[in-house]
C-alpha cells in the first residue's frame, strides 16, 4: 500500500533527491545536534534532510544543510553511530572545510585553464604535437593535489566526531559497526581499497585507525531514553522499507521488532494483525504519541479516515508544531475543526 508510505512519509521530489518529511525524526536529530554541540566550538544554524536513499551516507553542503541517507537510520546499530556521522559532517562546518574546498577548486580550475592554454599555445608555436602529452600530465597532477587536500579535511572530520564522542563519554563500538558496515557495501559495490587511493575518503584501514588510537574512555554510558527514541525511529524506517520479514528481526529486540512487523503487515494487506500488534505496543508505551501517528497512517491508508482523525488530534494536542500532521488534517476534514493548542 503506497498509499500508507506516503501518509506516513511526506516524500518531495526533488532534482537531487526524494527528501523524508518526518516530525519524530526532525525532533531527534535536533537532540542529536545539540549533544554534538554541547562539546564542541560551533553553534550556528544547521538544517537537516532525512533522504529516501537505501546506501550509508550524509553529506553537507555550503548552505549549512545536512543531508542524512534513510539507508543511515536503518543501519546504525545505535543513536550514537548517528551522532557520529553527525558530528563528522558538523566538523566540516567548523574547521571551514567547504570554504576551503570551493576556494581551492577555484584556484586549481584557474590553474588547470592557464595550463591548458600555455600547453596548446606552446604546441602550436614550436610546431611539436609532443608537447600536447603535458596537458594530460598537467590534469592528473592538479586531480591528485585536490584530493590529497580533500583526504585531509576528512581525516580531520574524523578526528572530529571521535573526539565529540569521547567528550560525550559515550563507546566507540557503534561507530566502528558502522564503519564495518559501510565498508562491506562499498566492497559488494565494487569498491576496493585501491579505489579509495584515488577518492576523497580515507581508505578505512585508515578510518579505523583513527578511532583505534583514540585514547579509550573507560566511563562510557549510552543514554537509554535517547536508545529508545532512536531504535523505535529505526524500526519505523525498516517497517516501510523491507521487502521480506525475516530481515527484521536480525535487527531489533522483540519491542522494536514487533514495531516494524505491524508497519510490515499493513503494507502487506494484513490489517488485523498489524493493528492486534501495535495496539499493545501503545498500550505498553503511553508516552509514545508517535505509536498513535503510525496507527492513525495505517488507518487513514485503509480509508478508515474519521478514525485516524481522531488520532492525528491527540498526536497534535501532544505536538502542536508537527506541520505534517496539521496538513493531513487539513487535507481531510473542515480546518476549523483542528484542536491545536
Amino acid at each position: 500500500l503506497l498509499f500508507s508510505v506516503l501518509v506516513f512519509f511526506f516524500i518531495i521530489n526533488t532534482a537531487q533527491s526524494s527528501i523524508i518529511l518526518d516530525y519524530q525524526t526532525e525532533e531527534f536529530i535536533k537532540k542529536i545536534n545539540n549533544l554534538v554541540f554541547s562539546v564542541n566550538d560551533y553553534q550556528d544554524q544547521i538544517e537537516y534532510k532525512v533522504i529516501l536513499d537505501d546506501s550509508i551516507n550524509a553529506y553537507v553542503n555550503e548552505n549549512k544543510e545536512i543531508y542524512i541517507s534513510s539507508g543511515l537510520i536503518e543501519n546504525s546499530s545505535s543513536y550514537v553511530a548517528l551522532l557520529g556521522v553527525v558530528a563528522h559532517e558538523i566538523g566540516h562546518l567548523e574547521k571551514y572545510h567547504l570554504t576551503k574546498r570551493k576556494e581551492s577548486l577555484k584556484s586549481l580550475s584557474t590553474i588547470n585553464a592557464l595550463g591548458t592554454l600555455s600547453v596548446i599555445a606552446g604546441s602550436i608555436l614550436s610546431n611539436n604535437t609532443d608537447i600536447i602529452q603535458a596537458l594530460a600530465v598537467n590534469k592528473v597532477s592538479i586531480n591528485n593535489f585536490y584530493i590529497n587536500f580533500t583526504k585531509e579535511q576528512e581525516k580531520e572530520a574524523d578526528h572530529y566526531a571521535v573526539e565529540t564522542i569521547n567528550n560525550l563519554d559515550l563507546p566507540k563500538e557503534p561507530l566502528i559497526n558502522l564503519l564495518n558496515k559501510l565498508e562491506k557495501e562499498s566492497l559488494n559495490k565494487g569498491i576496493t581499497e585501491e579505489y579509495h587511493k584515488f577518492s576523497t575518503h580515507p581508505i578505512y584501514k585508515k578510518r579505523f585507525d583513527i578511532i583505534n588510537k583514540t585514547e579509550e574512555n573507560l566511563n562510557t554510558k549510552i543514554n537509554i531514553e535517547l536508545e529508545n527514541e532512536f531504535n523505535f525511529i529505526k524500526a519505523k524506517f525498516i517497517g516501510y522499507s523491507i521487502k521480506n520479514e525475516k530481515e527484521i528481526d536480525k535487527n531489533f529486540s522483540t519491542i522494536f521488532a514487533n514495531y516494524a512487523r505491524s508497519i510490515y503487515y499493513a503494507r502487506s494487506g494484513k490489517l488485523k494483525d498489524s493493528l492486534k500488534i501495535l495496539n499493545k505496543l501503545i498500550l505498553n508505551n503511553k508516552n509514545n504519541f508517535f505509536l498513535l501517528e503510525t496507527k492513525a497512517d495505517i488507518l487513514m491508508s485503509y480509508g478508515y479516515k474519521n478514525e485516524a482523525i481522531k488520532f492525528y488530534n491527540k498526536v497534535l494536542e501532544k505536538f502542536p508544531d508537527n506541520n505534517y500532521v496539521k496538513l493531513i488534517l487539513f487535507n481531510n476534514i473542515n480546518q476549523n475543526s483542528i484542536k491545536i493548542s
